[in-house]
């Protein structure tokens, strides 16, 4: 039980994380890029940027934090329907 809840924080933080941080590096990247006006700037941090989504989207958080969320749940209604027949 504590394993998957501990394991639904994690999926679930990670993928937060990694969104956040390719949205941030693609952001200041196109940022950079206007104020420096240099195209090599913003064509490496939208590369950068588009790496970690590739690698959040590859590990498939957004599945994982699901399975997480209904394994924990019905291991909770088993353990309530067990002590109700006990």
């Amino acid at each position: 039980w504590w394993c998957y809840s501990h394991m639904y924080r994690i999926f679930k933080f990670c993928q937060a994380l990694l969104n956040g941080l390719a949205s941030l590096v693609v952001a200041g990247g196109m940022i950079a890029g206007s104020i420096l006006e240099n195209t090599i700037v913003v064509s490496c941090l939208a590369a950068w940027g588009a790496v970690l989504k590739g690698w959040s989207d590859f590990k498939k958080f957004p599945i994982k934090v699901d399975r997480c969320q209904f394994t924990y749940t019905t291991y909770a209604k088993i353990l309530t329907e067990l002590r109700t027949y006990a």
